[in-house]
């Protein structure tokens, strides 16, 4: 079995909205991308992606799902919250970690 290192993110930012007196926007460095995001504080967080279809929002009757765009998508999240996806930018209102894979 191979060893699963590559697998694990490479870096990881922390981001404190708080301290800085406001939302927060965080971006990987070039040819990487956001793996996972874990909220330490309860908030408000955007994620974005530079491919159309990778984050899905609910239309506006809320009958089906569509692509998010360029402009992200926000969610409330509890602390402790961890979402997966792959993202091209985080944007944070409380305190958290965005993983860089």
């Amino acid at each position: 079995m191979a060893y699963p290192g590559s697998l694990l993110p490479s870096s990881f930012y922390y981001l404190d909205a708080a301290g800085a007196g406001g939302a927060l926007e965080a971006t990987p460095p070039s040819g990487k991308k956001f793996v996972a995001y874990t909220a330490i504080s309860a908030g408000t967080v955007t994620f974005k992606s530079s491919e159309n279809d990778v984050l899905l929002e609910k239309n506006a009757g809320g009958t089906a799902y569509e692509g998010a765009g360029l402009s992200g998508i926000q969610i409330i999240m509890a602390a402790g919250q961890t979402i997966y996806g792959t993202f091209s930018a985080i944007t944070s209102s409380s305190k958290g970690v965005a993983y860089v894979g």
